[in-house]
Formats: structure tokens, sequence, C-alpha cells
């Protein structure tokens, strides 16, 4: 699918009256799809290496299918990422924000420190304690089972990564970062069932990826234009253009 990059900002980041009330139902037929697919080209045009999107579930392999799930298994070389995506755009997180596409990078870096100072608080900061409740992206902290189509000599480590679309990064304006848990404090998470998981030693950062700063540095180098593989995206947009010919 290509994909208008100038566009996506107009859309997702710019707070246009025109597209309120429509954007959540746009993030529901692409927006996993496009985030996951934004950081493969990341990753894909970093390394040189062919980035995999792997098709399975994302699972804790509990009893009784318990315990919180994913959204991706992403390849990269030896590294397999557990993935957590949130397309979060500017109509959805914390009051919103609106960000041109011409933003200047002090604008830009205001709001991503913004952005990430309220996550920070929301999903791992303990105040002098070990353990956080479980919340919407926290979660990508509980370790899961990698499927058995995965062999093991495909793979030497699993790291925890937040795709995110909305502008924020622990180390300035890059698009990719992480931060130690070390830093944080956080060992456990808490689930619903009030059961307290232990954080996998092997974790030693979360992983974050913005969206949002991938394409405006991808815009600063005047590329405008993505072809991504966009698989289910592809799917749900055929499936309506059937109904729509009724």
């Amino acid at each position: 699918m290509n994909i208008d990059l100038i566009k996506l900002i107009k859309v997702f980041d710019e707070h246009n009256e025109e597209y309120q009330g429509h954007t959540t139902s746009i993030i529901e037929i692409f927006g996993e799809d496009l985030n996951a697919g934004l950081f493969k080209h990341y990753l894909d045009n970093l390394t040189k290496k062919k980035t995999k999107i792997l098709p399975y579930k994302v699972k804790t392999g509990w009893p009784q299918g318990k315990g919180p799930q994913l959204d991706r298994w992403i390849k990269a070389g030896k590294i397999l990422y557990q993935t957590e995506i949130k397309s979060w755009c500017c109509f959805q997180t914390g009051g919103g924000y609106k960000l041109p596409i011409n933003a200047s990078v002090e604008k830009i870096k205001k709001e991503v420190e913004r952005k990430w100072q309220r996550e920070l608080g929301r999903e791992y900061v303990v105040n002098n304690k070990t353990t956080k409740d479980i919340a919407s992206v926290n979660k990508v902290l509980v370790e899961m089972k990698v499927p058995k189509e995965i062999k093991k000599e495909e793979f030497n480590k699993v790291k925890p990564l937040v795709i995110h679309w909305m502008p924020i990064s622990a180390k300035g304006v890059k698009p990719f970062s992480s931060v130690s848990l070390k830093s944080i404090g956080i060992k456990n998470i808490k689930t619903k069932e009030n059961k307290s998981i232990k954080i996998p030693e092997s974790f030693k950062e979360i992983n974050y990826f913005s969206c949002s700063l991938y394409i405006r540095e991808l815009l600063n180098k005047n590329i405008t234009e993505l072809n991504l593989n966009l698989p289910n995206a592809n799917k749900r947009i055929d499936i309506i253009n059937e109904i729509s010919k009724l």
C-alpha cells in the first residue's frame, strides 16, 4: 500500500477538525499494521537486515488463556521483540495535542518530553516501591511465551518494545529509544487478578519507537511516500469495497 506521509501527519498529528470523529475508525482499519510496518522500514534501512513481522499470537501461555496479550512478534536479526502497539493520535492522548507538519524542533521536543513524562508516570514510576499495577502499555514487561513456530536457533534474546504513533522518545526526538528498568526501579507487574509477576531479568530496558517522529525524519529527507505491506488493512479495505458494491 502506498502511504502519503504528509497526509498521515495532517490526519493524526495536526488536530484538524475535519478528521475529528474519524481517526479512531481509521486506526481500527490499519493502525497496528501501519505502525509495525513503519518500524520494519526503520530497521530495514538502519541495519540493512530483513526485519520480519510474524503472524503469531503474542500470549503469556498461562492456563485458560489468562494474562495480558500483546500485538506483534517482530524479528530483527537475532532479536525477537514482543511488541505492544498504541495508535493513539492527536485526538486521543492526554487531552490531545497539536503538532503541525512544520512544527519547530523546540516545539516537537516540548511535546515529546510532555508525552514521555506522562508515560513514565502512568506506566512505570513506582515511587519507592517495586511493583506497578498492570496498565495498557507496561504489560509489555510481562514475559510472553514464544510460539513453537519460532525456532530457538532463530533468536538469542527477547526484548520488550512499545510502538506508538504519537511523538514520544526517551532520548531527545529520536524515533527509536530506550530507558533502563534499573533507572525507574520497577521490578514487578501486578495483574488484574492481583497476581504479582516478576519482570524477567533479561529485560534490562524498555524500547520505544515513535511513528510520528520517524515520519518527520523521513520528510526532512524529502521522502514523502512509502510502500508498506499492510496485510490486515488491505483485507479490511477489500471487504469494505465488497460491501459498498451491494
